[in-house]
């Protein structure tokens, strides 16, 4: 039985070569994106893929997309949360203004897709769905703040939505990349004014990302061929890492949080 995936954010990056090779490889694909020019002659002419206009922020788009899926359809096997952008910007310097509208899209817009697709999934009591979530949601990293925040948001609903749905049969993956060489670079939305005394940190942040960069990035290819594997699969992992750069950032976060928890035990007994 052909399987019906509907993904956010296809006008590049993930989710374009994620629409592609789903496609290819025989899955009806609803190829999502705010702007449909965007679109390429290899989505516009792929018999597999149906391109719908969709910007996540606006729930009544959001939930009309969902419901013009499942009339055509008439299910949705796969979810795939895929659209998000990230600003450039310290904290302190960054408008809150600023911060509502990444949360809004990388969170909030995660959220409408998400609430708009369980009913029909609770349904058939079947569904999978896949958030594009971030490693920087456990580096945290400077000038990146309120993106990687917006990821751990993500990261936590996910778990506390697996939790919630399992007795409906709807699994959950959080997908969690280190580097790729995609256009999310290019669509950094920098903010415009540098706090004085901040140059330093911009400066140790860019030496940052490029010594990342030089360990090595993730292979798209292959990252989107595993994408299809899981997608719909009986057990697929909640949590899924992808790019060895990613991993071993997260895996050094994760191990120094658990080492100050352990270091600061003696003070944590004294609230008992």
């Amino acid at each position: 039985m052909t399987k019906t995936i509907l993904i956010t954010g296809t006008s590049s990056g993930f989710g374009y070569q994620s629409a592609l090779h789903f496609a290819e490889q025989g899955w009806k694909v609803i190829a999502t994106m705010r702007n449909l020019d965007k679109a390429d002659d290899k989505l516009k002419n792929h018999s597999n893929i149906t391109l719908k206009k969709l910007d996540v922020t606006d729930r009544e788009q959001v939930e009309q997309a969902v419901a013009e899926t499942l009339e055509e359809f008439g299910k949705i096997d796969v979810l795939f949360n895929n659209a998000g952008y990230s600003e450039i910007g310290v904290v302190e310097e960054t408008s809150v203004e600023h911060m509502h509208r990444q949360f809004e899209t990388n969170f909030f817009g995660l959220v409408n897709c998400i609430q708009a697709v369980l009913p029909s999934m609770r349904k058939n009591q079947a569904g999978h769905i896949m958030n594009t979530s971030s490693m920087g949601a456990y580096a945290n990293i400077p000038t990146m703040g309120v993106y990687c925040a917006s990821k751990a948001a993500v990261n936590s609903i996910t778990e506390t939505l697996s939790k919630e749905v399992k007795p409906f049969n709807i699994k959950l993956t959080n997908i969690e990349p280190g580097g790729y060489q995609t256009e999310f670079f290019d669509n950094l939305q920098v903010a415009s004014s540098k706090i004085e005394g901040y140059d330093v940190i911009y400066k140790e942040a860019e030496e940052w990302s490029n010594a990342e960069v030089a360990k090595g990035l993730g292979n798209m290819k292959k990252t989107v061929a595993l994408f299809e594997k899981i997608a719909g699969s009986e057990n697929p992992p909640l949590h899924l890492s992808v790019g060895k750069e990613g991993y071993d950032l997260a895996i050094l976060n994760l191990e120094n949080l658990l080492k100050q928890y352990q270091d600061n035990f003696e003070l944590t007994k004294q609230t008992n």
